[in-house]
């Protein structure tokens, strides 16, 4: 009884997903938060708290509805940050909060795949996909909207492909893709498919389909309106706010949208990406032979959200792809390498052989990528270190000094942030300066984070090693 319970697709579902939310807890122990500068959004949400705490409740809205760019991160970070007012701030505690969101994700994965008419091996397949995606995995340990927002815009989804009528539905997906696009603006991409594919669903220009696009355009519309008027009445102008912030995704090349997604699946997923190419492009052959309307909407879905980011950055030159942006991908390409390899083990013998080289192909390029954001030391575990063998050491109160090339007095002692040209560090600090302790920054550690950076093809590629330095006069 038990080795058929261990063997069926139900059981492994919950192994996989186990032990996602396990690795996700440990990166998060592992540290990293507020290491990045756009993390440093998650402080207007403990300003937020604060004020809901003392009853200020004006001054909180007025907070709250001041700045446009992912502006539902804020809010929703409100309630790992009333945690922290009860508990103390620790940065584990919004940590642990937006990484139950990326291990979500997975389980949507699964969710969808079933929603289709996938049998329980294919949505098995999808879920090992996500789960193995490193693209989905090292981001956990830090304070970003990505996963919140791509949780948002997969559950639209889930309701969206439901061809049965209801307005009310129209309304949800409508309302979930503006929760979306509210949370992480980058992904309006995403809440664009959902919204199409949720009308076109009716299969003639009829009646229903302008009823369900009026309903989700009202869901969308209705709750934006609704917090911009609210902004006005507390002096604060978000569609305004909205507009200039639209014209800041600029920092890197608008001609490289085309390729960046794929150096970026290349640098964080290894071999991994390969094969999620080859099985998406066994999922477009098995069309031609076998129409399904999953696999269809799984490769739409990808040439869609992929159009959009390189017509909006090689053409119009509006927005600059980052890693940020290509991340989106992730589950449609999980999902059609699923229905992609289920087609192909049709094929193979022995075929059960193959159904255990696959997996184990997976798990080993996965442990792999996965052990990579564990090596990373970050800012503050650097200072930590500093401090347990230097206790008059203060660290600095903002870690993302250590983002820029920079220096900064920190009572007897120097902290550095260096680009390096020879391997010593001596080489590159001032004479008469004694260096206590040194570490590779994250930039150069860990290759991915170069994508999110707007770095030009070339700086990435000679990207120079940089170490983060403390020193102190020599006596």
């Amino acid at each position: 009884m038990k080795t058929s319970y261990f063997h069926s697709p139900r059981a492994i579902l919950l192994i996989i997903l186990m032990i996602s939310l396990f690795l996700r807890i440990g990166l998060v122990v592992h540290g990293g938060q507020f290491f990045n500068p756009d993390e440093y959004r998650y402080l207007t949400s403990r300003s937020i708290a604060r004020d809901i705490q003392k009853s200020h409740y004006k001054s909180a809205i007025k907070e709250a509805t001041q700045a446009a760019d992912h502006l539902g991160f804020k809010i929703i970070g409100v309630l790992p940050a009333l945690a922290e007012g009860k508990y103390g701030e620790n940065p584990f505690i919004p940590s642990f909060f937006f990484s139950i969101f990326s291990w979500l994700n997975i389980m949507l994965v699964w969710l969808l795949a079933r929603r289709l008419g996938g049998d329980e091996k294919e949505s098995l397949w999808a879920v090992l996909f996500a789960a193995c995606s490193n693209t989905l995995f090292y981001y956990s340990s830090h304070l970003y909207p990505y996963d919140i927002a791509l949780t948002f815009g997969l559950v639209a989804l889930y309701f969206g492909v439901d061809e049965t009528p209801g307005v009310w539905k129209s309304l949800l997906v409508g309302f979930l893709g503006f929760l979306t696009f509210f949370t992480y603006n980058g992904y309006w991409t995403l809440t664009a498919f959902v919204f199409i594919l949720h009308v076109s669903r009716t299969s003639k220009f009829n009646f229903r389909m302008l009823l369900k696009a009026f309903a989700a355009g009202a869901g969308f519309i209705t709750p934006f309106y609704f917090i911009v008027l609210i902004s006005r009445h507390y002096g604060n102008d978000l569609w305004h706010s909205y507009t200039v912030f639209s014209q800041t995704i600029t920092n890197g090349l608008f001609s490289e949208g085309g390729v960046l997604p794929f150096k970026y699946f290349w640098s964080a997923e290894g071999l991994i990406f390969p094969v999620w190419l080859l099985l998406t492009l066994l999922s477009m052959i098995s069309l031609m032979k076998r129409p399904s309307s999953r696999a269809t909407i799984w490769l739409a879905g990808l040439f869609f959200i992929y159009g959009s980011l390189v017509i909006s950055s090689v053409f119009l030159h509006k927005f600059v792809v980052y890693a940020r942006l290509a991340r989106q991908l992730v589950p449609f390409l999980a999902l059609s390498s699923a229905y992609g390899i289920n087609m192909l083990l049709e094929e193979i013998r022995p075929r059960r052989l193959a159904s255990i080289i696959f997996p184990a192909f997976l798990l080993l390029q996965a442990g792999i990528n996965f052990h990579r954001p564990f090596l990373i030391t970050y800012p503050r575990d650097f200072a930590n270190q500093i401090q347990k063998i230097y206790p008059d050491f203060i660290p600095p109160k903002n870690m993302t000094f250590f983002y820029t090339p920079n220096s900064i007095d920190v009572g007897p002692y120097k902290a550095y942030n260096i680009k390096f040209v020879f391997p010593l560090p001596e080489a590159q600090v001032p004479a008469g300066e004694e260096v206590l302790m040194n570490a590779v920054n994250p930039l150069s550690s860990f290759s991915p984070f170069l994508f999110d950076e707007g770095y030009t093809p070339a700086e990435r590629d000679h990207f120079p090693l940089i170490k983060m330095v403390v020193t102190r006069i020599k006596r």
